[in-house]
């Protein structure tokens, strides 16, 4: 599939390169950024992984958008909106606010869904739109 996107191997065996930002709460999420490289490498991407400490984490994921893909942590209750909206609403993109929709994601669908689990007052319909 890669091959058929036009991504081939150059002369090295490399398809396509990028960084990784690990997060800064431990080794899991360092074990979780090699594993991500060892299997991208049987494929030919070349998977460079970043460590920073929290403060430069912060600064280069919220501030700066410096990363191409980003390990995080986020608390994603049983209800989304209590953790999850934060990540994919279009209004939660705010430039150096840690903990907001720092990746960019914007969906006018995703929005409108995010507005009406907000405001939907009947439980089932709620429920509904969750799902």
């Amino acid at each position: 599939m890669l091959d058929e996107a036009g991504l081939h191997r150059d002369a090295s065996g490399v398809r396509l390169r990028f960084n990784h930002l690990n997060h800064t709460y431990g080794e899991d999420y360092q074990r979780a950024g090699i594993f991500i490289q060892q299997q991208l490498k049987r494929i030919g991407v070349e998977v460079t992984l970043v460590n920073y400490d929290l403060p430069t984490y912060l600064r280069k994921m919220f501030t700066e958008h410096d990363f191409d893909t980003m390990s995080a942590f986020y608390a994603a209750f049983a209800d989304p909106q209590i953790g999850m909206i934060r990540r994919f609403w279009s209004k939660n993109i705010i430039a150096g606010a840690a903990w907001s929709n720092g990746s960019g994601y914007a969906s006018p669908e995703m929005d409108a869904v995010i507005e009406l689990i907000q405001t939907e007052q009947d439980p089932q319909r709620r429920t509904q739109a969750i799902h």
